[in-house]
């Protein structure tokens, strides 16, 4: 495996981006901004939806009844989807918008877009969808377990996962340091291992 930063391909962007792939770039953001009229930059924050208890999407869902004005945008869950009992409410909240799967190109593009990806996971260690979002230039808001700050440090803002009665506007309030360091030292191989060991380590 070759030493890329973390998906360098999906940051390089329009610096190394061929005509056409410039046209496709462009074509896949007004394809999604078309599907999701609703959606403007900065306006949003960005989640990853999933039924494993450890990741802890319950948190989200909690947060959206709790803050009606915040608006979230789920991906890899859509409305004609069958939910279990405990995520059913996620169908009646109107700040929720419920994007099913996504291309990669997608997802980058709206953690370029949203105000923050927001990833209160139960799961301690290295997380690829954290370090992507940094690598996308966005904030995220992570959980504040000792194992997840030793890696992200002051790069990330913290919020407690077993209780979403916070405000994200104020936690985005906290200073952060600049994720240069941090993407510089994670290279492509070291991510994957980091990974690897996170899911290892949370098998049982």
């Amino acid at each position: 495996m070759h030493s890329e930063k973390v998906d360098d391909e999906l940051l390089e962007g329009s610096q190394t981006q061929t005509d056409g792939e410039s046209a496709e770039s462009e074509s896949v953001t007004n394809n999604i901004f078309e599907r999701f009229p609703i959606l403007r930059e900065k306006t949003f924050y960005f989640s990853n939806a999933s039924f494993q208890k450890r990741h802890n999407f319950l948190w989200i869902l909690k947060y959206a009844e709790l803050h009606p004005d915040d608006f979230f945008a789920i991906q890899g869950l859509s409305a004609e989807d069958e939910l279990p009992d405990a995520f059913l409410g996620v169908k009646n909240l109107s700040n929720i918008l419920l994007l099913g799967k996504l291309s990669e190109q997608e997802q980058f593009l709206l953690l370029q877009k949203c105000r923050a990806f927001v990833n209160p996971s139960f799961t301690e260690g290295f997380s690829m969808e954290n370090a992507l979002a940094l690598k996308a230039g966005t904030q995220i808001v992570i959980s504040n377990n000792s194992a997840t700050f030793s890696i992200f440090n002051e790069t990330a803002h913290y919020v407690d996962p077993k209780n979403p009665q916070c405000e994200l506007d104020q936690v985005l309030l906290d200073p952060i340091t600049s994720p240069e360091n941090f993407l510089a030292k994670n290279t492509f191989e070291e991510s994957a291992q980091k990974l690897y060991e996170t899911l290892k380590n949370s098998v049982l």
